[in-house]
């Protein structure tokens, strides 16, 4: 990579220069990054008709809806809180608390 591609590369969020390295490289199938499944995700979550527009675009790079669904299983849903909320209430207390903001 030249000098160019690197500098933007280092401005893009972890994600995207994981779709792009995944682009280029002409991969399909395989494991999936951490921050790649993560953005898959979310992106899903907040619009399935956004993430297979992406999806598309990519020319199917990202993981596909059977995959995320997959993702989904692992989380404990038993009645009650789960473990996960906690673990996201407790980052998010963090980040409150890092910022100097108020937490009520």
């Amino acid at each position: 990579m030249d000098e160019r591609n690197l500098s933007l590369q280092n401005q893009l969020p972890k994600p995207i220069t994981e779709v792009i390295e995944r682009y280029l490289k002409d991969k399909k199938r395989g494991e999936y990054p951490l921050a790649l499944r993560k953005f898959a995700l979310t992106l899903s979550f907040y619009s399935l008709p956004a993430y297979e527009y992406v999806r598309e675009v990519f020319e199917y790079k990202l993981p596909c809806i059977n995959s995320l669904k997959n993702y989904y299983t692992v989380v404990d849903c038993r009645p009650g809180f789960t473990n996960e909320s906690f673990e996201a209430l407790k980052l998010i207390a963090k980040e409150i608390l890092a910022n100097q903001r108020k937490l009520l």
